[in-house]
């Protein structure tokens, strides 16, 4: 299964109310809300697995074992990825 760490010149700042992505290359911002900031802060700064991120973030939001959360997961990294915020864990970043 891949794993994705932030970009190596990309800053994560955990907020009251998200958290702000912010790149060094390029100087942008990226505002997260809440989830999108728990989600990256339990994949990308801790590198959790997949698995056990959803797991964590179904004990945080208290959401039943039969709705399915992984699509919130999978858009968070696929808008990541586009941004150029995360890249594969072991690549050269």
């Amino acid at each position: 299964m891949e794993r994705f760490i932030f970009k190596k010149n990309v800053v994560f700042r955990k907020e009251d109310d998200g958290a702000l992505l912010y790149d060094h290359d390029t100087g942008e911002i990226l505002p997260l809300n809440e989830s999108a900031a728990d989600w990256c802060e339990l994949l990308f700064a801790n590198s959790f697995d997949m698995k056990a991120a959803e797991f964590e973030m179904r004990s945080r939001y208290e959401v039943d074992k039969g709705e399915d959360i992984s699509g919130d997961m999978d858009e968070i990294i696929a808008v990541l990825k586009e941004k150029g915020y995360i890249v594969l864990a072991g690549k050269d970043s």
